[in-house]
Parts: C-alpha cells; structure tokens; sequence
C-alpha cells in the first residue's frame, strides 16, 4: 500500500501544483519507500489535456436558444491513458420560439500520450428554431339592452386570448333570467347575431358567438336584445271580518277583471309576474247602528300593495270591531200638561226622566235603556211633558211624538174684547181676558183663551181698546190695527 507525502492537505508530486516538486538540489526526488514501503512516489509524467470544440450547426436566430454545460474551450486533464468521462453540453429553445434542437456530445475516452499533449474533441449542435407569430387578447364585456329587457343578468365578459391574429375562438355568452319572466334573446357584437336558447340544466338562457383575433389587442361590447315576459302567477287573498252590528265588502285594485264582493272570502287571482295589486275591505254599519268610537281596526295589509309573486302567499286582510245601537236620549219633566204649550209653560220644573228612541225616532218606540232592549211601560210617562231644554214630548203608549211649544210663561192680557172686526173689538166691553206669547198684545204671534196655551183663539179680532190684532186658525196673529 502506498502512501502520500502531504504539505498541510497538499500532496507532494513530480509536477504538483500548487506545491511543487520534492528536490535534493537541483535533483527531483523521484520516489521515497519506508523499508519495503513506498511513501512517496514523484515519478509520474505531465498532464495531457483534452480540449472542448463546439460546432454549431443550429439555424435560426442565436437570440432563440440557449447553450449551457460545457462551453468551448472546456478542458479536462489526466495522466495519459487514463479515462476520462463524456463532455456534456446542453441547448434549449428560448421563450418566443419555437423549434427542436439536439446535441451530439463528445465521448469520453483516454488521455493522450506522452504527458504534456494536448488534443481538441468537438460536440456538434444541430437543428432549428423561429421566432413564434404575436398574439394578442381581445376583452369582451356583455351588457343587456335594457331599454327592451329591464331584468336578468348577462354573463360571459372576460379576457380572451392570447391568440395569434386570424385565430377564430369562441365566447359562451349567458343570461341568467329573473324570477318570474321568461324571454326570447339574441346576442351580438355588431358583426355576428346568434340566438340564445333555455338551458334547462342550467336554467341559463346560453349561445356560443364565434370572433376572429385581430392584429393588436383589442375590446369589444355583445349586446344582449330581445323581450321579456311576466309569467303568468297566482296569489292569494284571505279577506276576514270581526264585525258585529256591520258587514264588509272587498277589492282588490288593478286586477285584469273586476275583483270584488262580500266578506269574508278567499280569492285567488292570476296576474303577470311583479303586478301591483291592491287588496281592501270596506265596512257599511247597519242601520240604527253607530260605528265604534275609535272606528273599525283595520289589519296593516289593508289597502297595502303588494307585488304578485315577490310578496308571499296567501295575504291576510282583517277588520273587527262592534257598532254600538244608535240612540237618541230625551230627557223630560215627569210632571204632565194638559197639552204641549201646557207643559213646556207650567210643569217645567221639578223631576225628570230620561227615555231613549232609535234612529226610526221615537214614534217607533221609547226604551228604558240606550242598548234599545227594556221598552217602557204603556202605562208610565203617558201625556205632554216639557222637555229639558225646550219642545215637549207627548208619550202615548209606548210611543212618543216630539212638539214644539211656548216656553216660558204666557203674557196675560186684561181688559179686552173678542169680535169678528176689528171696530168691533175696539168698540166692545173689554172685559174678556186672553193670554199672548209676546210681552204685548201687538208683539205676540199667538192669542190663546187660557194660561195653559192648549186652545188657541178663533179666528176674529182681539182689542185692548188701543190697538187690535187680527187671528187667523190656531189664533196666529195675522195683522195689526189701531183703533
């Protein structure tokens, strides 16, 4: 086994290099031996040397590949008849060409002789590369024509490429249809015109537009045209009353056809997708009832719009409330007078009593109470009595009639005369005594025989001896004369 003489890491050789050679004076130490050992051996011949040609026989231009690994001029160095391995020299198509290139490397072999040759070996390059064609992207937005379709949405906007110029590629254009239409759809971008079809799958209407690449990037707008149809759809109203004493009616505004009748009731119309309609009741009270005071309770979805299909079925529409009886209240003087006049004269004063009657007046009937249900006795209130507040009310029976009457006391007229002239009364004893409803004989409008204004006097004349007054029926004066 042999063994090295070292310099730090450095192996002493005949020709080493960095170190040098191992001398005795000017005499190279060819070999050193440790007893039968050999320790050093300097005897070896110079490197021979083995140089890399390359022949490039590529076409193309140099700008469109690459050549790496072993260069020209590569050189590798040995002990002649030692081996060494293959050059390895690589060539690759750059980005922007096209083509094929294929390298035939240098073999491996054995170092020359004597030390100190040096021989050249050639790899060869072959093949071709060309610059690729241009190309260039086309951007593609697809809008609708919104003034003939106002919903829907289209698709199929986006950067198409690259591609070289004359190259035919396709846009899939879609449109994606709202709810509750249906269309009929073309797409175009000005050159080409294709129809769009219903995907069922999909539920998309979809259509292929073929385009052609230009020579330089470019845009360009597909318009989607046509028209749209609400689809024919159902919605449902629910029209319930709470009512007592009263009915409803309702409608539903903007239908196709004429949409009322009597609540309650459920109705179920058919109008185009999106119509505006509009769903209401109405409430007649019956007669001699009054509605209540704070008036019906109506639902919130009373005369609210709604929009068929986008609001959901069915709609509730509700009205409640009770009309209370109507009733009028008439409160009198217990005390009874012999008529009207009589009444409102002398017996308003003292107790009274409330009575009540509908709105059939109270000819149709006198109740205890305002609900109208405990009629009066037959027997009770009967006759003329003064109502508070002015008139009189004469009940007979059940029944009442409401009168007017004097109010306040009758003016008492002494001293006078009744005749059928008016010289004749002016003329007479004036020893009668008549009673009138004014503070003078002349400014009365009513002449009565009595106190009690039940007998109104004949007609005639009736003199105080200065002035007389004419009578006509019911003793209503007529005129005035001065005797």
């Amino acid at each position: 086994m042999s063994t090295g003489i070292f310099l730090g890491a450095d192996e002493i050789k005949y020709n080493g290099n960095p170190v040098g050679n191992m001398r005795v004076g000017g005499t190279n130490i060819c070999k050193g031996y440790v007893g039968s050992v050999l320790v050093f051996d300097n005897c070896a011949a110079a490197n021979s040397n083995v140089v890399l040609s390359i022949t490039n026989n590529i076409s193309g231009p140099s700008a469109g590949y690459t050549i790496g690994g072993n260069l020209a001029g590569f050189t590798k160095s040995g002990q002649p008849g030692t081996s060494y391995t293959a050059f390895s020299t690589t060539a690759t198509v750059n980005s922007g060409y096209t083509g094929s290139i294929s390298v035939s490397n240098a073999p491996g072999g054995t170092f020359p002789s004597p030390g100190g040759t040096t021989v050249t070996v050639t790899t060869t390059l072959t093949g071709s590369v060309t610059a690729n064609n241009p190309t260039y992207s086309d951007t593609i937005t697809v809008v609708r024509n919104n003034t003939s379709i106002t919903t829907g949405t289209p698709g199929g906007s986006g950067t198409y490429g690259p591609f070289t110029s004359g190259t035919s590629y396709n846009v899939p254009v879609t449109f994606t249809p709202a709810t509750g239409y249906s269309y009929t759809l073309t797409a175009t971008d000005g050159n080409s015109t294709i129809n769009l079809s219903l995907n069922s799958g999909t539920g998309n209407y979809e259509g292929t537009l073929s385009r052609t690449m230009g020579s330089s990037n470019g845009s360009a707008t597909i318009t989607i045209n046509g028209t749209q149809t609400a689809v024919p759809t159902t919605h449902e109203f629910q029209f319930t009353t709470n009512l007592t004493n009263a009915t409803a009616t309702y409608n539903v505004a903007n239908t196709s056809t004429t949409t009322s009748g009597n609540a309650p009731a459920n109705i179920t119309v058919t109008e185009p997708y999106g119509t505006s309609l509009t769903p209401s009741l109405t409430v007649t009270t019956n007669s001699g009832y009054n509605p209540p005071s704070s008036g019906y309770t109506f639902s919130s979805t009373n005369n609210q719009a709604i929009q068929v299909g986008v609001t959901s079925s069915p709609t509730v529409i509700n009205v409640s409330g009770t009309a209370t009886i109507a009733y009028t209240e008439v409160e009198f003087y217990t005390a009874p007078g012999t008529c009207a006049n009589d009444a409102c004269i002398n017996y308003a004063s003292g107790a009274t009593k409330k009575l009540y009657y509908g709105t059939s007046g109270p000819g149709s009937g006198l109740y205890e109470n305002d609900e109208l249900t405990t009629p009066i006795s037959s027997s009770n209130y009967q006759g003329y009595h003064a109502i508070v507040g002015g008139s009189s009310i004469n009940i007979s029976g059940v029944n009442g009639t409401i009168q007017s009457c004097v109010s306040g006391s009758l003016t008492q007229f002494t001293n006078t005369s009744y005749n059928t002239t008016a010289i004749s009364a002016c003329s007479g004893s004036l020893s009668d005594t008549y009673y009138g409803d004014g503070g003078l004989l002349t400014t009365s409008t009513k002449i009565y025989n009595g106190n009690t204004g039940c007998t109104p006097t004949a007609i005639g004349w009736v003199s105080d001896g200065t002035n007389a007054v004419q009578l006509s029926a019911g003793g209503n004066v007529i005129s005035v004369y001065s005797c």
